[in-house]
Protein backbone atom coordinates (compact mmCIF):
# COMPACT_ATOMS: atom_id res chain seq x y z
CA UNK A 1 0.00 0.00 0.00
CA UNK A 2 1.10 3.54 -0.41
CA UNK A 3 1.75 5.18 3.02
CA UNK A 4 2.16 8.31 1.70
CA UNK A 5 -1.19 8.86 0.45
CA UNK A 6 -3.43 6.27 2.60
CA UNK A 7 -7.75 5.87 2.41
CA UNK A 8 -8.10 7.54 -1.05
CA UNK A 9 -10.93 7.50 -2.41
CA UNK A 10 -11.49 5.73 -6.21
CA UNK A 11 -13.74 5.56 -9.28
CA UNK A 12 -13.28 1.85 -10.92
CA UNK A 13 -14.48 2.46 -13.97
CA UNK A 14 -15.07 -0.72 -17.02
CA UNK A 15 -13.70 0.19 -20.09
CA UNK A 16 -16.13 -0.69 -23.45
CA UNK A 17 -19.06 0.69 -23.35
CA UNK A 18 -18.69 2.88 -20.42
CA UNK A 19 -15.60 4.92 -21.31
CA UNK A 20 -15.09 3.69 -24.75
CA UNK A 21 -17.51 2.21 -27.43
CA UNK A 22 -18.23 -1.12 -26.73
CA UNK A 23 -17.08 -2.69 -30.47
CA UNK A 24 -16.47 -6.62 -29.33
CA UNK A 25 -12.85 -7.64 -29.06
CA UNK A 26 -10.31 -4.88 -29.53
CA UNK A 27 -7.17 -5.64 -31.26
CA UNK A 28 -5.87 -2.48 -32.48
CA UNK A 29 -5.62 0.74 -30.28
CA UNK A 30 -6.99 2.54 -33.21
CA UNK A 31 -10.19 0.65 -32.61
CA UNK A 32 -10.99 2.68 -29.21
CA UNK A 33 -13.11 5.36 -29.91
CA UNK A 34 -14.31 7.40 -26.31
CA UNK A 35 -17.57 7.89 -25.84
CA UNK A 36 -18.75 11.43 -25.85
CA UNK A 37 -18.44 13.35 -22.77
CA UNK A 38 -16.04 11.44 -20.95
CA UNK A 39 -13.04 13.47 -21.08
CA UNK A 40 -14.53 16.18 -19.32
CA UNK A 41 -16.83 13.63 -16.60
CA UNK A 42 -13.41 12.85 -15.57
CA UNK A 43 -11.89 15.89 -15.94
CA UNK A 44 -15.20 16.82 -12.91
CA UNK A 45 -13.73 14.32 -10.64
CA UNK A 46 -9.92 14.12 -11.31
CA UNK A 47 -9.30 16.63 -8.07
CA UNK A 48 -10.86 14.13 -5.80
CA UNK A 49 -10.80 10.67 -6.90
CA UNK A 50 -8.05 8.03 -7.72
CA UNK A 51 -9.10 6.53 -11.31
CA UNK A 52 -8.91 2.68 -12.01
CA UNK A 53 -10.54 0.46 -15.05
CA UNK A 54 -11.19 -2.65 -13.94
CA UNK A 55 -12.38 -4.35 -18.00
CA UNK A 56 -13.19 -8.47 -18.06
CA UNK A 57 -11.79 -9.77 -22.08
CA UNK A 58 -12.99 -13.27 -22.07
CA UNK A 59 -11.90 -13.00 -26.03
CA UNK A 60 -8.26 -13.90 -24.65
CA UNK A 61 -9.18 -17.10 -23.05
CA UNK A 62 -11.53 -17.73 -26.41
CA UNK A 63 -8.36 -16.78 -28.91
CA UNK A 64 -10.22 -14.00 -30.28
CA UNK A 65 -7.44 -12.01 -29.02
CA UNK A 66 -4.08 -11.82 -27.17
CA UNK A 67 -2.76 -10.36 -24.17
CA UNK A 68 -0.71 -8.41 -25.79
CA UNK A 69 -3.32 -6.87 -28.26
CA UNK A 70 -5.44 -6.20 -24.60
CA UNK A 71 -2.73 -4.29 -23.05
CA UNK A 72 -1.85 -2.47 -26.36
CA UNK A 73 -5.45 -0.78 -26.36
CA UNK A 74 -5.41 -0.48 -22.75
CA UNK A 75 -2.34 1.42 -23.18
CA UNK A 76 -3.75 3.60 -25.65
CA UNK A 77 -6.68 4.46 -24.00
CA UNK A 78 -4.76 5.18 -20.90
CA UNK A 79 -2.47 7.65 -23.00
CA UNK A 80 -5.57 9.46 -24.65
CA UNK A 81 -6.43 10.02 -20.87
CA UNK A 82 -3.17 11.31 -20.26
CA UNK A 83 -2.86 13.55 -22.81
CA UNK A 84 -6.13 15.65 -21.56
CA UNK A 85 -4.73 15.43 -18.12
CA UNK A 86 -6.33 12.63 -16.43
CA UNK A 87 -4.24 9.80 -14.82
CA UNK A 88 -5.00 6.04 -14.67
CA UNK A 89 -3.14 4.74 -11.36
CA UNK A 90 -3.65 1.20 -12.55
CA UNK A 91 -6.15 -0.98 -14.70
CA UNK A 92 -6.87 -4.33 -14.09
CA UNK A 93 -7.91 -7.29 -16.81
CA UNK A 94 -9.41 -10.29 -16.26
CA UNK A 95 -8.38 -12.50 -18.86
CA UNK A 96 -10.79 -15.76 -18.41
CA UNK A 97 -13.78 -17.10 -19.17
CA UNK A 98 -16.77 -16.87 -16.82
CA UNK A 99 -16.58 -21.02 -17.33
CA UNK A 100 -13.18 -21.04 -15.90
CA UNK A 101 -14.19 -20.45 -12.12
CA UNK A 102 -11.17 -17.80 -11.68
CA UNK A 103 -11.22 -15.25 -8.74
CA UNK A 104 -11.00 -11.84 -10.94
CA UNK A 105 -14.31 -11.92 -13.05
CA UNK A 106 -16.38 -9.32 -12.75
CA UNK A 107 -18.65 -9.36 -10.35
CA UNK A 108 -16.29 -10.39 -7.89
CA UNK A 109 -14.33 -7.85 -5.90
CA UNK A 110 -11.14 -8.94 -6.66
CA UNK A 111 -9.47 -6.10 -8.26
CA UNK A 112 -10.73 -3.73 -5.91
CA UNK A 113 -10.22 -5.19 -2.89
CA UNK A 114 -6.30 -5.35 -4.90
CA UNK A 115 -6.53 -1.51 -5.19
CA UNK A 116 -7.59 -1.03 -1.80
CA UNK A 117 -4.08 -2.87 -0.84
CA UNK A 118 -2.20 -1.78 -3.58
CA UNK A 119 -2.78 2.16 -3.25
CA UNK A 120 -4.50 2.67 -0.16
CA UNK A 121 -8.31 3.47 -1.36
CA UNK A 122 -10.79 3.32 0.90
CA UNK A 123 -13.57 1.54 -1.18
CA UNK A 124 -16.32 2.64 1.26
CA UNK A 125 -16.06 5.69 0.00
CA UNK A 126 -15.64 4.58 -3.40
CA UNK A 127 -17.38 4.47 -7.04
CA UNK A 128 -17.73 1.20 -9.20
CA UNK A 129 -18.99 2.56 -13.10
CA UNK A 130 -20.37 0.66 -16.02
CA UNK A 131 -22.91 -0.52 -18.29
CA UNK A 132 -23.09 -4.25 -17.32
CA UNK A 133 -24.95 -5.14 -13.95
CA UNK A 134 -21.87 -7.47 -13.25
CA UNK A 135 -19.91 -4.17 -13.54
CA UNK A 136 -21.84 -2.34 -10.70
CA UNK A 137 -22.74 -5.32 -8.72
CA UNK A 138 -19.02 -6.54 -7.87
CA UNK A 139 -19.28 -2.78 -5.82
CA UNK A 140 -21.76 -4.02 -3.00
CA UNK A 141 -19.68 -6.66 -1.76
CA UNK A 142 -16.65 -4.21 -1.10
CA UNK A 143 -18.55 -1.50 0.07
CA UNK A 144 -18.35 0.98 -2.63
CA UNK A 145 -21.47 2.18 -4.32
CA UNK A 146 -22.29 1.04 -8.19
CA UNK A 147 -23.63 3.31 -11.07
CA UNK A 148 -24.74 1.73 -13.76
CA UNK A 149 -25.08 3.75 -17.16
CA UNK A 150 -27.48 2.94 -19.74
CA UNK A 151 -24.32 3.14 -22.95
CA UNK A 152 -22.71 0.12 -24.55
CA UNK A 153 -24.93 -2.69 -23.16
CA UNK A 154 -26.64 -1.15 -20.43
CA UNK A 155 -29.82 -0.39 -22.43
CA UNK A 156 -30.15 -4.53 -23.25
CA UNK A 157 -29.19 -5.78 -19.81
CA UNK A 158 -31.36 -3.02 -17.40
CA UNK A 159 -33.79 -5.74 -16.76
CA UNK A 160 -31.43 -7.72 -15.34
CA UNK A 161 -30.12 -5.20 -12.62
CA UNK A 162 -31.25 -5.78 -9.10
CA UNK A 163 -33.13 -3.62 -7.35
CA UNK A 164 -32.12 0.12 -5.33
CA UNK A 165 -29.43 0.42 -8.05
CA UNK A 166 -28.20 3.73 -9.36
CA UNK A 167 -28.95 4.20 -12.84
CA UNK A 168 -28.05 7.28 -14.95
CA UNK A 169 -27.94 7.55 -18.88
CA UNK A 170 -23.87 8.51 -19.34
CA UNK A 171 -20.88 8.52 -17.79
CA UNK A 172 -21.55 12.66 -17.70
CA UNK A 173 -24.65 11.94 -15.37
CA UNK A 174 -22.94 9.52 -13.64
CA UNK A 175 -20.12 12.11 -12.66
CA UNK A 176 -22.96 14.52 -11.77
CA UNK A 177 -24.70 11.77 -9.30
CA UNK A 178 -21.15 11.42 -7.84
CA UNK A 179 -20.60 14.58 -7.05
CA UNK A 180 -24.07 15.50 -6.18
CA UNK A 181 -23.12 12.72 -3.42
CA UNK A 182 -19.50 13.69 -2.63
CA UNK A 183 -19.35 16.14 0.64
CA UNK A 184 -16.08 17.53 -0.75
CA UNK A 185 -18.12 18.66 -3.33
CA UNK A 186 -21.24 19.77 -2.08
CA UNK A 187 -18.75 22.01 1.00
CA UNK A 188 -16.69 23.72 -2.10
CA UNK A 189 -19.75 24.85 -3.70
CA UNK A 190 -21.21 26.13 0.18
CA UNK A 191 -17.83 27.63 0.42
CA UNK A 192 -18.03 29.53 -3.19
CA UNK A 193 -21.60 31.04 -2.09
CA UNK A 194 -20.22 31.85 1.27
CA UNK A 195 -17.03 33.61 0.03
CA UNK A 196 -19.15 35.76 -2.81
CA UNK A 197 -21.95 36.86 0.40
CA UNK A 198 -19.12 38.09 1.82
CA UNK A 199 -17.53 39.96 -1.15
CA UNK A 200 -20.60 41.56 -1.31
CA UNK A 201 -20.94 42.87 1.82
CA UNK A 202 -22.95 39.79 3.75
CA UNK A 203 -22.08 38.02 6.79
CA UNK A 204 -21.70 34.68 7.26
CA UNK A 205 -21.49 32.01 10.15
CA UNK A 206 -17.98 29.40 9.42
CA UNK A 207 -16.30 26.81 11.14
CA UNK A 208 -12.58 27.23 12.75
CA UNK A 209 -10.67 24.76 14.50
CA UNK A 210 -12.07 26.34 17.63
CA UNK A 211 -15.52 27.87 17.84
CA UNK A 212 -17.45 28.51 15.05
CA UNK A 213 -17.35 31.90 13.85
CA UNK A 214 -19.64 34.98 12.19
CA UNK A 215 -17.08 36.73 9.55
CA UNK A 216 -17.69 39.72 7.48
CA UNK A 217 -15.34 41.69 5.04
CA UNK A 218 -13.30 43.61 7.28
CA UNK A 219 -12.47 46.21 5.06
CA UNK A 220 -16.36 46.41 4.79
CA UNK A 221 -17.39 48.62 7.81
CA UNK A 222 -21.62 48.62 7.16
CA UNK A 223 -20.63 44.60 7.05
CA UNK A 224 -18.38 44.66 10.10
CA UNK A 225 -21.28 47.01 12.12
CA UNK A 226 -23.57 44.26 10.99
CA UNK A 227 -21.28 41.61 12.98
CA UNK A 228 -21.62 43.81 16.00
CA UNK A 229 -25.45 44.32 16.07
CA UNK A 230 -25.78 40.61 14.74
CA UNK A 231 -24.03 39.49 18.41
CA UNK A 232 -25.35 42.52 20.26
CA UNK A 233 -21.45 43.11 20.98
CA UNK A 234 -20.23 46.45 22.46
CA UNK A 235 -17.98 48.31 19.78
CA UNK A 236 -15.27 49.05 22.33
CA UNK A 237 -14.38 45.13 22.18
CA UNK A 238 -12.27 44.43 18.89
CA UNK A 239 -12.45 41.54 16.44
CA UNK A 240 -9.85 39.20 15.09
CA UNK A 241 -8.91 39.17 11.89
CA UNK A 242 -8.72 36.26 10.12
CA UNK A 243 -6.99 35.25 6.78
CA UNK A 244 -5.46 32.70 4.75
CA UNK A 245 -1.93 33.11 5.10
CA UNK A 246 1.03 34.96 6.01
CA UNK A 247 1.72 36.64 3.37
CA UNK A 248 -1.89 38.09 3.94
CA UNK A 249 -1.27 39.15 7.51
CA UNK A 250 1.65 40.60 6.09
CA UNK A 251 -0.32 43.49 3.98
CA UNK A 252 -2.81 44.42 7.12
CA UNK A 253 0.28 45.65 9.54
CA UNK A 254 2.66 48.74 9.25
CA UNK A 255 5.38 46.10 10.48
CA UNK A 256 5.70 42.47 10.98
CA UNK A 257 8.48 42.17 13.07
CA UNK A 258 11.12 39.31 13.13
CA UNK A 259 10.13 37.51 16.39
CA UNK A 260 6.53 37.73 15.74
CA UNK A 261 7.11 36.51 11.98
CA UNK A 262 8.53 33.37 13.76
CA UNK A 263 6.04 32.60 15.86
CA UNK A 264 3.67 33.22 12.65
CA UNK A 265 6.09 30.61 11.04
CA UNK A 266 5.43 28.16 13.67
CA UNK A 267 2.23 28.02 15.00
CA UNK A 268 0.35 29.50 11.70
CA UNK A 269 -2.24 27.93 10.73
CA UNK A 270 -3.41 27.51 14.49
CA UNK A 271 -5.17 28.80 17.28
CA UNK A 272 -2.58 31.84 18.01
CA UNK A 273 -3.64 35.32 17.55
CA UNK A 274 -0.97 38.24 17.01
CA UNK A 275 -1.35 41.78 17.74
CA UNK A 276 0.28 43.52 15.29
CA UNK A 277 -0.06 47.81 14.25
CA UNK A 278 -2.71 48.07 11.81
CA UNK A 279 -2.73 49.57 8.24
CA UNK A 280 -4.56 53.17 8.24
CA UNK A 281 -6.86 51.92 5.50
CA UNK A 282 -8.14 48.62 7.88
CA UNK A 283 -11.80 50.28 9.53
CA UNK A 284 -11.50 51.32 13.19
CA UNK A 285 -14.33 49.71 13.79
CA UNK A 286 -12.54 46.06 13.43
CA UNK A 287 -9.99 47.08 16.02
CA UNK A 288 -11.99 49.48 18.56
CA UNK A 289 -10.52 52.10 17.12
CA UNK A 290 -6.99 50.73 18.48
CA UNK A 291 -3.95 51.11 16.23
CA UNK A 292 -3.05 47.44 16.45
CA UNK A 293 -5.22 44.68 15.15
CA UNK A 294 -5.31 40.93 16.28
CA UNK A 295 -4.57 38.40 13.16
CA UNK A 296 -4.33 34.78 12.97
CA UNK A 297 -4.99 32.00 10.49
CA UNK A 298 -7.12 29.24 11.57
CA UNK A 299 -6.30 25.71 10.81
CA UNK A 300 -9.42 24.64 9.28
CA UNK A 301 -9.41 23.16 6.34
CA UNK A 302 -13.31 25.13 5.31
CA UNK A 303 -11.94 28.43 6.59
CA UNK A 304 -8.76 28.66 4.58
CA UNK A 305 -10.46 27.29 1.82
CA UNK A 306 -13.06 30.50 2.86
CA UNK A 307 -10.51 32.79 3.26
CA UNK A 308 -8.57 31.72 -0.03
CA UNK A 309 -11.49 31.96 -1.91
CA UNK A 310 -12.97 35.85 -0.50
CA UNK A 311 -9.25 37.00 -1.28
CA UNK A 312 -10.56 39.50 1.66
CA UNK A 313 -9.79 39.80 5.57
CA UNK A 314 -12.45 38.09 7.35
CA UNK A 315 -13.30 39.87 10.98
CA UNK A 316 -14.71 37.34 12.76
CA UNK A 317 -15.86 36.47 16.56
CA UNK A 318 -17.39 33.45 17.34
CA UNK A 319 -20.96 32.96 16.04
CA UNK A 320 -23.01 33.72 19.58
CA UNK A 321 -24.36 36.04 20.97
CA UNK A 322 -22.65 38.39 23.29
CA UNK A 323 -21.69 36.80 27.10
CA UNK A 324 -23.22 33.37 26.00
CA UNK A 325 -21.41 30.46 25.36
CA UNK A 326 -19.24 30.15 22.07
CA UNK A 327 -20.60 27.61 19.74
CA UNK A 328 -19.03 24.64 19.12
CA UNK A 329 -21.86 23.64 16.20
CA UNK A 330 -23.64 24.85 13.81
CA UNK A 331 -26.63 23.95 15.37
CA UNK A 332 -25.04 26.00 18.94
CA UNK A 333 -24.89 29.07 16.30
CA UNK A 334 -28.29 28.72 14.90
CA UNK A 335 -29.44 28.54 17.86
CA UNK A 336 -28.68 31.55 19.68
CA UNK A 337 -28.08 34.08 16.29
CA UNK A 338 -31.45 32.21 14.16
CA UNK A 339 -31.33 33.88 10.67
CA UNK A 340 -29.83 36.91 10.91
CA UNK A 341 -26.48 35.65 9.14
CA UNK A 342 -27.03 35.97 5.73
CA UNK A 343 -25.81 32.46 5.44
CA UNK A 344 -25.03 29.77 8.43
CA UNK A 345 -24.09 25.95 7.77
CA UNK A 346 -27.19 23.90 7.29
CA UNK A 347 -25.65 21.09 9.38
CA UNK A 348 -21.86 20.75 11.00
CA UNK A 349 -19.04 21.08 9.08
CA UNK A 350 -16.48 20.57 12.01
CA UNK A 351 -16.43 19.17 15.71
CA UNK A 352 -15.10 21.98 17.13
CA UNK A 353 -13.60 20.45 19.97
CA UNK A 354 -11.11 17.79 18.03
CA UNK A 355 -8.59 20.17 15.93
CA UNK A 356 -6.51 18.31 13.89
CA UNK A 357 -3.36 16.54 14.62
CA UNK A 358 -0.97 19.24 13.75
CA UNK A 359 -2.94 21.98 15.36
CA UNK A 360 -3.11 19.76 18.80
CA UNK A 361 0.49 19.63 18.30
CA UNK A 362 1.11 23.91 18.49
CA UNK A 363 -1.81 23.99 20.97
CA UNK A 364 0.37 22.13 23.65
CA UNK A 365 3.39 23.87 22.06
CA UNK A 366 1.93 27.36 22.26
CA UNK A 367 3.42 29.89 24.35
CA UNK A 368 3.37 33.51 24.40
CA UNK A 369 7.13 34.72 23.58
CA UNK A 370 6.52 38.10 23.36
CA UNK A 371 3.25 38.14 21.49
CA UNK A 372 0.19 39.26 23.43
CA UNK A 373 -3.07 37.07 22.73
CA UNK A 374 -5.31 39.88 22.25
CA UNK A 375 -5.48 43.59 23.77
CA UNK A 376 -8.88 42.82 25.41
CA UNK A 377 -8.64 39.36 26.17
CA UNK A 378 -10.24 36.05 24.59
CA UNK A 379 -12.14 38.12 21.59
CA UNK A 380 -14.28 34.94 20.78
CA UNK A 381 -17.09 35.74 23.87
Amino acid sequence: MDKTNPLRPAIFWDRDGTLIEDRGHLSEPGEAVFLPGTINALRRLQDDFLFFIVTNQPGVAEGAISIRDVDRVNAYVVSRLAEAGLRISAVYVCPHRRADGCACIKPSPHFLHKAAEDFGISLRRSFVVGDHPHDVELAEPAGAQGVYVCTGHGPKHLDELSENKIVVPDIRAAAEWILSRWPPHRMRHHVGDAAEIIRRGGVVVFPTETVYGLGANAFDRRAVARVFEIKNRPRLDPLIVHVADRRHARCLVKDFPADAWRLAERFWPGPLTLVLPKIDELPDIVTAGLRSVAIRVPCHALALALLSETGVAVAAPSANLFGRISPTTAEHAAAQLGTQADMTPSRNCTNAIRASHRCRERQGARRESGARRSARGNPCR
